[in-house]
């Protein structure tokens, strides 16, 4: 049998990733010191995530100091940030080093997957239960990454493990998404976890309290307008 086109499955999987319906999404989540006590420490947070396609909007939703603060990323190199003691939509400059946004996760990592456009794909492993890719930055592409190793669990056809390599190859990051979970055709894992090796292996991870699939959301939602709240007239 013929070995898969690393290319072809890339495509196939930025389709999935960034799903035509609309999603709500809750988490709580946590960021911790390599030997900190799971669920012991002060950092926990919520937010919540709508995603439509490939554009995304973060807001937190607590502690009181965060909440209200958003990010909106609607392409790789296009994203703004609300900040509420401010009132005002900034534009996240986005470099050639990631920058980061909430814990292990930088803005780069938080977008919708457009892999296929910025990296070539080649399979590097193929059995029944995994098949993994190894992405490299197109010719003239700036990549917010120099190499990425990408694990597609075959059961879901989404991936299981995402590393990231700096330019001397060596592994500064792994995300792992566990227990994928789906309603109507459409999936999304229940844990995502990022390991910082240059932060000694601390990590941040987004457990999932609920998710649902939207019928619609108003217009300006994914527009820098749509960031800043209304006022409420008394």
């Amino acid at each position: 049998m013929a070995a898969p086109d690393g290319d072809e499955l890339l495509r196939d999987l930025d389709k999935t990733l960034n799903p035509s319906v609309i999603l709500s999404l809750d988490y709580v989540i946590v960021t911790q010191a390599k030997d900190e006590v799971p669920w012991k420490s002060d950092s926990a947070e919520c937010m919540r995530v709508l995603v439509q396609g490939d554009k995304r909007l973060y807001e937190y939703v607590a502690p009181s100091g965060m909440s209200g603060t958003k990010l909106l990323i609607l392409a790789p190199e296009k994203a703004y940030v609300y900040l509420p003691d401010f009132g005002k939509v900034r534009t996240v400059i986005l470099k050639s080093e990631p920058a980061g946004f909430v814990g292990m996760f930088a803005v780069q990592d938080l977008g919708g997957a457009n892999y296929s456009t910025l990296y070539s794909a080649q399979v590097t492993q193929d059995d029944e239960a995994t098949c993994i890719l190894k992405l490299t930055p197109k010719p003239d592409k700036k990549t917010p990454y120099p190499c990425i190793e990408l694990t597609i669990d075959k059961s879901v056809m989404l991936p299981a493990k995402i590393e990231y390599f700096d330019t001397q190859g060596t592994k500064i990051k792994t995300e792992t998404r566990r227990r994928y979970d789906t309603k109507d055709g459409v999936s999304t894992p229940r844990q995502i976890r990022m390991t910082d090796y240059r932060a000694e292996g601390d990590t941040t991870t987004y457990y999932l309290l609920d998710w649902e699939i939207l019928a619609e959301l108003p217009p300006e939602t994914f527009t820098t307008k749509g960031l800043i709240p209304v006022p409420v007239n008394d």
